[in-house]
């Protein structure tokens, strides 16, 4: 017997035309399979090769309902997955960063079991280890942050309806989702499974965007842009008042 809840699934897209096709179709038997009713959306992300036109055509055979949301410039996956956040209308809504699999589909329907046995947000965490640099960055933001990040990367989440609805309504300028998913307290947990493939469902950025969206991170979730600019101040008092007892002695 299938599922009753609604169930959206959002997906990134950018520049992914060889992963589209295949996994629109993949991820709409799992669907159809375990759902009776449930939407896909799209957020393509600005993408400049072939990506919207075969998601165009590859929709065609799709049996659930389907959306588009095609950006005008690059937002970035943050941003564009709010977008289709603030569009979906499921009880449960799956989070999709990347169309790359690198998990058994039943994976899908496993967090979604999981989720409606009292979770609000399930992670689905691949077992492979951090890069050193992802752990000095979570280090840095748990040692000055007023709540405690998840060293874990996720490829794909599902989240109840009241949690996004928590998320949606906060106004937090820098849209970090492991972040939100922290500050709003509803409970979480993860299912780690053992990848199929060697390829990644967790989007790799250049140096630049790293850098970037890490600063962002740092300044919106600790409180080193309230401490730095205190302990400035007290360095430069201190070395004031130094030059000063130096010039009267």
């Amino acid at each position: 017997m299938k599922e009753k809840p609604f169930i959206s699934v959002i997906i990134y897209l950018y520049n992914n035309e060889n992963e589209t096709i295949y996994f629109l179709k993949s991820i709409d038997s799992i669907l159809h399979e375990h759902f009776e009713n449930y939407e896909i959306i799209l957020v393509n992300d600005f993408s400049t090769d072939k990506t919207l036109e075969k998601a165009r055509e590859t929709i065609k055979d799709v049996r659930g309902d389907v959306s588009i949301i095609n950006l005008t410039r690059r937002h970035y996956v943050e941003i564009a997955m709010m977008a289709g956040e603030d569009k979906s209308i499921g009880d449960y809504i799956f989070e999709m960063d990347s169309p790359i699999i690198d998990y058994p589909l039943e994976l899908i329907f496993d967090t979604y079991k999981k989720a409606i046995s009292g979770y609000d947000i399930v992670a689905a965490v691949p077992n492979v280890s951090v890069e050193l640099v992802s752990k000095l960055f979570y280090f840095l933001v748990n040692k000055f942050s007023y709540f405690e990040l998840d060293l874990t990367q996720a490829s794909f989440r599902i989240i109840s309806r009241r949690a996004l609805n928590s998320i949606l309504n906060i106004t937090e300028k820098i849209r970090y989702r492991k972040g939100i998913h922290s500050y709003i307290g509803f409970s979480k947990t993860k299912i780690w499974y053992d990848k199929i493939n060697n390829k990644s469902a967790i989007i790799k950025k250049n140096i630049y965007d790293k850098i970037m969206s890490g600063l962002d991170i740092i300044i919106s979730f600790t409180n080193l842009a309230h401490l730095i600019p205190l302990y400035l101040s007290i360095i430069l008092f201190l070395f004031s008042l130094f030059m000063g007892i130096y010039a009267l002695y």
